[in-house]
């Protein structure tokens, strides 16, 4: 099977963007999610378009790109607050199913005690998972970006060894920040 090349046609730029994701992605998760948008546009692009229409990809690419960056910036802390405290509403209420009668009306406490709850762990489940998700991104584009021809199983452990710097340095750089 083929490697998916997702910026063979732009190896500097994969490159320094997965570099920067794998020592800093936590911190610019709105390049983790532009990055990813980019690369999504570029690979559609190669699929749905002609090979000789390099700007147009360009150009899908760089859409998709800007609408990951907006969507991080503006949508980011909206959705995290409303998913934690809807699901952890819903799981209190859920869990308190077998004493709603005896409660009355303090389940509605217990929901607001749930939501609360749940809006916390959402926040800290969405450092590490930004920590996951821009160490992947990072050492997919850094191993694409530098063209290196080797087999399938040195690849994917280059890969492995980049991500487990990736996630080492940012989780090392989370925690000098909290002391």
């Amino acid at each position: 099977m083929e490697w998916p090349h997702p910026v063979s046609g732009i190896p500097f730029a994969g490159l320094a963007i997965g570099i920067v994701l794998l020592v800093a992605g936590r911190r610019l998760y709105w390049l983790a999610l532009g990055a990813t948008g980019f690369v999504f546009g570029w690979l559609v692009g190669e699929q749905l378009l002609p090979p000789a229409d390099h700007a147009l990809r360009l150009g899908l690419a760089a859409v998709l790109g800007v609408a990951g960056l907006v969507l991080a910036i503006v949508a980011q802390k909206l959705a995290i607050t409303l998913g934690g405290l809807a699901a952890g509403g819903l799981g209190a209420l859920w869990l308190s199913q077998p004493w709603h009668p005896e409660l009355g009306g303090w389940v509605w406490l217990l929901a607001l005690a749930g939501a609360l709850i749940g809006i916390g762990l959402a926040t800290a489940i969405f450092d590490l998972t930004l920590v996951l998700v821009s160490s992947w991104i990072g050492a997919t584009l850094t191993v694409d970006a530098l063209g290196l021809r080797l087999d399938e199983l040195a690849r994917v452990a280059l890969f492995a060894a980049l991500f487990a710097v990736g996630l080492a340095v940012q989780i090392r750089s989370a925690r000098r920040r909290r002391t």
